[in-house]
């Protein structure tokens, strides 16, 4: 009879070890798709990559990171969340000169020619040998596709997965339109089985994986999730950002008629650039 007891007190013992690895690991899978996509979505200022998250009870996921406006400011964050899924530990980025230009982001808003022909004398004051990032407006919301279709030449093709888009307006309570990065993909991203070259759909899955339960720790990081909502509802692109161009490249981008503005970021000697 001891025997039996033993038995039934060992294997009770392994269920509940099972069912505790297996809820971790649902926690950490949840935990990369829902907080890493949100930080990345809270500052796009930044690109981000996310690596899984460590722990057992509180749970850590680290992020590296890198200016949009430069590829050599590389650092690293840790977002951790408590048993219970509270964000204990929410990351502190500091402010780059992209933070300005967000916070008079006007994609949306329609032609303004003394816009453009502000923006078009910062661009012709460019050197012929710089590389520079730019921050630009669309002037209506455009759909992923004929976003994709207009901007072709300039590294928006099919299977290009590092887009940058702003998927609203400004939002006045945080002075930043919504952000999506597709950079590393859905697997980096959490989202298994989604669509490795549209960022919209990628953006609207991640949306539509967030439950009201998530709005505490949303908010912790500076996001709203009716505002997020609406966004994957709306599904356009308002504007993006623009890495490794030339001064032709954004000439040639402010001849678009669907391009209302150009924030000229960075512009630096193209031998101190790398590709992104």
């Amino acid at each position: 009879m001891t025997g039996l007891i033993g038995l039934a007190i060992c294997m009770t013992l392994a269920g509940v070890a099972v069912w505790f690895l297996s809820t971790s690991a649902r926690r950490a899978h949840r935990m990369l798709a829902v907080l890493g996509n949100a930080t990345q979505v809270a500052h796009p200022e930044y690109r981000m990559r996310l690596q899984p998250p460590d722990g057992v009870f509180s749970l850590t996921l680290p992020l590296s990171f890198e200016r949009q406006s430069s590829g050599d400011s590389n650092g690293r964050q840790d977002v951790v969340e408590n048993a219970l899924g509270d964000l204990t530990v929410v990351p502190s980025f500091p402010s780059t000169d992209m933070t300005g230009y967000l916070r008079e982001f006007a994609g949306g808003k329609g032609v303004d020619p003394v816009v453009r022909e502000a923006a078009e004398r910062e661009v012709r004051g460019l050197g012929k040998a710089v590389r520079a990032t730019a921050l630009v407006e669309l002037t209506r919301p455009l759909a992923e596709p004929e976003l994709v279709e207009e901007m072709k030449p300039y590294g928006f093709g099919p299977q290009d997965m590092d887009k940058y888009f702003f998927m609203s307006p400004a939002v006045p309570a945080v002075a930043k339109p919504v952000f999506w990065s597709a950079l590393g993909g859905c697997a980096e991203r959490g989202l298994g089985d989604c669509d490795e070259h549209s960022a919209t759909k990628q953006f609207q899955q991640w949306v539509g994986s967030l439950a009201d339960d998530d709005r505490h720790n949303l908010r912790r990081l500076g996001l709203d999730l009716k505002v997020l909502r609406d966004a994957a509802a709306d599904g356009h692109v308002y504007g993006f950002v623009a890495n490794w161009m030339t001064r032709e490249d954004l000439l040639g981008l402010l001849r678009k008629p669907d391009v209302r503005n150009i924030y000229v970021v960075e512009a630096v000697p193209q031998s101190d650039r790398v590709p992104h």
